[in-house]
């Protein structure tokens, strides 16, 4: 298919491409043989299209082929967006946050974390959880103002640059001007503080996020507001460490004296469940963070037990 009348339209004003290739290819073939081998497939087509001006590029391309192999199956792709959709854009440079934003959202969308409560966030971080909640509530989509790769492509490749555009056009028509609920955040650690408030500002949702300075098993909670946090596992931001056990206890038993509709915690500890002490959950995700073996444990109606 790329092969055919849409190679000439992709490559009629020539640029640069690269190769990447994925899963294992048969025989003893390394990956590497398999990427040049394409790349000199896919010069030699264009020099039979009179189409000269095409070359590879590991770092400085205007397009990303992948060659994915599965058992014996090989597939081909092209890369249209040109980064890694993880990433919307809002984190302060040089800043590595504990939980992806993509792994953010998906923990909210499995929890079923509500828009129509007041949603808190009692050990914000840099302030990714709450942040994608507001996406969500306000149907706002993460990569809006995003350039995508085949928004750089000639209008005739494949016929999508305009179709993109239009998709933007229509799901920014779909953005709330307003929350269901206000969406609250707070950390202790002043480094924590200081890059949630840049990641709001970057994510353009100042007139509806704020970040304050609390301590999570102290702070009061709006009656029948979700709580969700993606809990201490030892480190945080700024490199302090925290006495796991004690924070774990005196969380869960102010979490108690509350009155919650739900609670979304997210960790790792081994004994989460019974430090909080906050009973039987009523669900559990096993959810991997990178290498660490995480849990999403759902609580509801914590005020009952």
């Amino acid at each position: 298919y790329i092969m055919s009348t849409d190679l000439v339209a992709l490559f009629e004003k020539g640029g640069t491409f690269r190769v990447d290739v994925q899963g294992h290819p048969p025989g003893d073939d390394a990956p590497v043989f398999w990427g040049h081998r394409f790349s000199d497939m896919l010069r030699d087509r264009c020099r039979a299209q009179r189409l000269m001006n095409i070359s590879p590029s590991a770092k400085r391309f205007t397009y990303r082929f992948v060659l994915h192999f599965d058992d014996n199956q090989l597939t081909l792709y092209i890369d249209s967006s040109g980064f890694s959709l993880h990433k919307r854009g809002y984190r302060p440079s040089g800043v590595t946050a504990p939980l992806r934003e993509s792994l953010a959202s998906g923990l909210l969308s499995t929890g079923h974390a509500p828009t129509q409560y007041p949603f808190v966030d009692p050990c914000c971080g840099s302030g990714t959880l709450a942040i994608e909640q507001a996406f969500r509530a306000l149907d706002k989509y993460p990569h809006i103002n995003s350039t995508f790769s085949v928004e750089r492509w000639p209008a005739e490749a494949f016929g999508l640059k305009a179709g993109f555009g239009q998709a933007k056009r229509e799901l920014g028509q779909l953005e709330k001007n307003q929350l269901d609920a206000p969406i609250l955040m707070s950390d202790w650690h002043p480094q924590a503080i200081s890059y949630a408030e840049h990641s709001i500002h970057n994510a353009g949702l100042s007139q509806f996020l704020s970040v304050e300075k609390q301590r999570a098993q102290k702070r009061e909670y709006p009656t029948g507001c979700t709580v969700v946090s993606n809990l201490p596992f030892g480190e945080r931001l700024g490199g302090q460490h925290l006495q796991l056990d004690g924070f774990y206890r005196a969380f869960g038993e102010h979490l108690k004296k509350q009155q919650i509709h739900r609670a979304l915690l997210y960790t790792s500890h081994p004994k989460a469940v019974e430090r909080l002490g906050l009973g039987q959950a009523k669900n559990r995700w096993a959810i991997p963070n990178g290498k660490l073996r995480a849990k999403l444990y759902r609580f509801d109606h914590l005020s009952d037990k």
